[in-house]
């Protein structure tokens, strides 16, 4: 009662107020140190993950990941962040993946086909999913990949590749298809792949009776017949690996779609 009469009286000293200042400092710079170690502890328990830190699966990235047995093992690049791409390791193809929610904040990654390939839920846990009615399997981080993105070609180098596809096509399709690319040799390492999109997609349509296939450059990734004969697939280079049709949209592209007629001249 003494001290608290003292802080209310007039006459309280300067150095006085000083003091509780002070004391006062002091106390607030204890409960830091007291709680620091704690929030610190927060952060790095894995328990917290998704709690009171942002989720496991806001850090995007490129990660390579296996299967428990090791017997599955691929690459998921979610760096693009509107798509993820998808690769199963000793397959050259590089999938696109759509990511909506799921449920408990889990992220779903579809492909064109609306099916689920991956699932990471709100800690991190990544499972993956091979087919339909496939229960999936746990995956388990190998560490970090690189991203997927399509590599530059020499002009040299894409030529030669262009008449090996040209030329693979005799097996697959009976006869020789030549490959047209933009002439200025811009996004090289996509018009390749786009190209052996093609090739793959024409290998598993029975579709209409292709003479030849065009890569041509434009806005979206597009693939249909013309009415001379050809496959034009249109590819966009800022958009990556999700700016070209994916062999499944080459054949879906041969299979339901016919070439619009040509009109005789009167």
């Amino acid at each position: 009662m003494t001290h608290r009469s003292s802080d209310q009286s007039p006459a309280a000293r300067p150095h006085d107020r000083g003091l509780k200042f002070s004391a006062s400092a002091s106390m607030a710079a204890a409960a830091l140190t007291f709680i620091a170690p704690g929030a610190a502890f927060a952060q790095m328990s894995p328990l917290s993950i998704g709690l009171v830190d942002p989720p496991a699966n806001d850090t995007l990235g490129s990660v390579r990941y296996a299967t428990p047995d090791g017997g599955v093992r691929f690459v998921l690049d979610r760096s693009p962040g509107r798509t993820a791409l998808f690769r199963y390791d000793g397959d050259d193809e590089v999938l696109v993946l759509r990511p909506t929610a799921g449920p408990r904040g889990d992220e779903l990654y579809k492909t064109e086909r609306g099916e689920v390939l991956v699932r990471i839920t709100s800690l991190g846990a990544v499972t993956l999913f091979r087919g339909h009615g496939d229960l999936g399997a746990p995956a388990e981080p190998l560490g970090d990949a690189p991203r997927l993105a399509p590599p530059e070609w020499p002009v040299e180098t894409q030529q030669a590749r262009l008449r090996e596809l040209a030329r693979l096509t005799v097996r697959t399709v009976g006869r020789p298809i030549a490959f047209e690319t933009p002439k200025s040799g811009a996004a090289s390492g996509l018009v390749v792949d786009a190209a052996t999109r093609a090739a793959q997609g024409l290998a598993g349509a029975r579709g209409p009776n292709v003479q030849r296939v065009v890569i041509v450059f434009g806005d979206k990734p597009q693939a249909r017949m013309q009415p001379d004969g050809a496959l034009q697939v249109m590819v966009a280079p800022t958009m990556g690996y999700a700016g070209r049709p994916s062999s499944l949209a080459v054949q879906t592209a041969l299979t339901t779609t016919q070439p619009v007629p040509q009109q005789r001249p009167r």
